[in-house]
């Protein structure tokens, strides 16, 4: 029997572990996409099945000849697909009339090329019948301007833009199914990336002191919250086409 499949970008911290972990438990077979290594945690745990696939997301030439080896079959085997659009990258950081080309380059492949590509072609290898779930990773910087994240802005509003589309052209171009996609913003999560940021300077990004105070008040949540709620999504029947989502601590 056919188990659920899930691809999982940035497995190896953070909230794209907390998501591989949780689906694993749920019974998921999980790949996971990382630049680092997989931990320990996901080897075990679980009914469920994790494949760890070390590939950088800035190399597109890599990512498409992975996708097109180690996906298809899995894609048009599994029970219901899920696929979770989560690795991101927080540099550069800085205005934009100081942003290095190639730094901007890499950035914009990961939050926002990537995916994008990853859900066209899970849209065109799952089969119609099948349930395509589509969580794309999102952020209050997708809708409001922050100084200095010229990049984070633009993509994470991009990757939100793209998922509407997909819904869209489920009523043409052949892509009729059930695919349902979700813009899921996941709060102030204590990961890897929100330690960058108190890093940075206030010069390249002058409303640091914000998230520093949001740290030393113990308002950041655990990635474990919003990675249940992934998990739901993911295995959701009653979705519209497209949606938004916004984790809500208690």
């Amino acid at each position: 029997m056919s188990l659920p499949f899930a691809l999982v970008t940035g497995t190896s911290r953070g909230i794209g572990l907390a998501v591989a972990e949780e689906l694993i438990r749920r019974g998921w077979d999980v790949f996971g996409l990382a630049r680092g290594a997989a931990p320990a945690s996901l080897g075990a745990g679980g009914p469920g099945r994790y494949a760890h696939h070390l590939l950088d997301l800035t190399q597109l030439a890599a990512l498409e000849a992975w996708v097109a080896d180690a996906l298809p079959q899995r894609l048009r085997e599994a029970s219901r697909v899920a696929l979770v659009n989560n690795a991101a990258l927080l540099a550069p950081v800085g205005p934009a009339h100081r942003l290095d080309l190639g730094a901007l380059d890499r950035h914009l492949r990961v939050n926002l090329t990537a995916p994008v590509w990853l859900a066209g072609r899970c849209a065109s290898e799952v089969p119609a019948t099948t349930p395509l779930r589509v969580i794309n990773l999102s952020s209050g910087s997708a809708t409001k301007a922050y100084p200095g994240w010229t990049g984070y802005c633009a993509s994470k509003a991009g990757l939100h833009m793209a998922g509407e589309v997909l819904a869209e052209e489920t009523a043409g171009y052949g892509l009729e199914r059930d695919l349902a996609v979700v813009s899921y913003a996941p709060h102030i999560v204590a990961t890897q990336m929100q330690a960058e940021l108190r890093a940075t300077s206030e010069e390249d990004f002058p409303l640091r002191q914000r998230f520093v105070d949001l740290d030393a008040d113990g308002a950041l949540v655990s990635a474990d919250g919003p990675a249940h709620e992934i998990a739901d999504l993911c295995a959701a029947d009653d979705l519209p086409a497209f949606s938004t989502a916004r984790y809500q601590p208690a």
